[in-house]
């Protein structure tokens, strides 16, 4: 057993990939979709170890492409590990003041230190790749011990996001651009999801290197929809930016949809649906996480892809356009691709919505158009070559 491990181990070069959450099976949210396909595109180059340092269940579901997997969870250890992990933290603390130092130092303890040192003992990473800004410190302490190239992947760009959504009343976390940037400076290279913010990247952090890597969500499909059949379909997790943005189109658009197209169909998939549960809407289906969307997107004429307030590259509408869907999105949606409005998908502002739901059904000629701009925008960009190809050149060079 051993030789098989250290036979592999020299085929290919081991590369780290940690999140401090736990990947939802199937990939069913926008951060587990971009970790898993990172998982399976980069196995081709790299042995890759998979290590969750936050809560979380089984990881019998992690990608089968992944080397290792591994989980580092404090709620599972001994009475006796968790003592001394309290008096580790409490030696390393000062007073911690914000929600992002308070996140960090749930992860500070001595029985994850061991245990990343462990690892990176038995595997020599040739880099590693740490998921968002959140618990980053430790990963990184541990980078610089061993002198290990660390990448941040930062998926948004947190203050921003933050401020957003502070702008109308949301206030589930709070990041400023101060705590942000100290984060950033932690790392070797940062990843940026999408043009603009990599553009604001190096600005905020001048001296930062940012490597542009989007999101792909595998070769292009085709799923062609005949034209008329009226259905709409909206998926998301329930991260705060998808409950509100459907909150919004059940009670201000979707009633004058349906009351002008009595046949209308709304088809809502993803966890989002655990916080209407209790709800009724005439011509709308929840139908919870679903473990295959295909038959979802192929049966849809219309993608939602509407959050009010976010940042990042809204995976939702890569997933559309791979389907080749017409996609209709708000102007927050559609952050990362704003230059392909009009013929790879449909931009309305939130006001109008409602309007240009009614004229997208009865336009089925524009459909069709959106349907064809979608599949050639994929194709030119979004499929895993493209869209890792400066990646895996960053990875080489260390």
């Amino acid at each position: 057993m051993f030789k098989l491990l250290a036979k592999r181990m020299r085929s290919k070069p081991s590369l780290f990939i940690v999140t401090c959450f736990a990947l939802a099976e199937g990939g069913k949210q926008g951060s587990s979709e971009r970790v898993s396909q990172l998982l399976s595109f980069l196995s081709e180059y790299y042995n890759i170890v998979y290590i969750r340092t936050g809560p979380g269940g089984s990881l019998s579901h992690i990608n089968e492409s992944v080397f290792r997997a591994y989980a580092i969870n404090s709620s599972d250890r001994h009475i006796v590990l968790k003592c001394f992990d309290k008096a580790f933290s409490f030696l390393l603390a000062r007073k911690f003041q914000t929600e992002l130092e308070q996140r960090e130092n749930r992860q500070r303890n001595l029985s994850t230190y061991v245990k990343l040192m462990w690892l990176c003992l038995k595997y020599r990473p040739k880099a590693i790749i740490s998921m968002y800004i959140w618990s980053l410190r430790p990963i990184a302490e541990i980078s610089k011990l061993f002198r290990v190239p660390l990448v941040l992947d930062t998926h948004d760009i947190m203050s921003i996001r933050s401020q957003a959504a502070a702008s109308i009343g949301e206030t589930s976390f709070d990041v400023t651009e101060e705590e942000e940037l100290k984060r950033w400076a932690l790392a070797d290279v940062l990843l940026a999801i999408q043009q603009e913010e990599a553009n604001q990247m190096k600005q905020m952090a001048p001296g930062a290197e940012v490597v542009l890597v989007e999101h792909s969500q595998g070769c292009a499909l085709d799923a062609h929809t005949q034209p008329g059949q009226g259905r709409f379909l909206f998926v998301g997790s329930r991260s705060r930016h998808n409950v509100n943005a459907l909150e919004h189109f059940l009670t201000e658009v979707w009633p004058k949809v349906i009351s002008r197209f009595s046949d209308a169909e709304l088809n809502v998939c993803g966890s989002v649906c655990q916080l209407f549960s209790d709800r009724t809407y005439p011509g709308v289906n929840f139908h919870g996480i679903v473990d295959d969307l295909s038959g979802h997107y192929q049966a849809a004429s219309i993608v939602l892809n509407t959050p009010i307030f976010g940042s990042g590259l809204k995976i939702k509408a890569i997933e559309a356009f791979r389907y080749g869907k017409c996609l209709l999105s708000t102007p927050v949606g559609a952050q990362g691709f704003e230059e392909d409005a009009g013929k790879a998908y449909c931009l309305a502002e939130v006001e109008e919505l409602a309007e240009v739901c009614c004229m997208l059904l009865k336009a089925n000629d524009l459909r069709l158009k959106y349907e064809h701009g979608a599949r050639a925008l994929y194709a030119s960009r979004f499929t895993p070559e493209v869209c890792y190809r400066d990646l895996v050149d960053l990875l080489h060079r260390f």
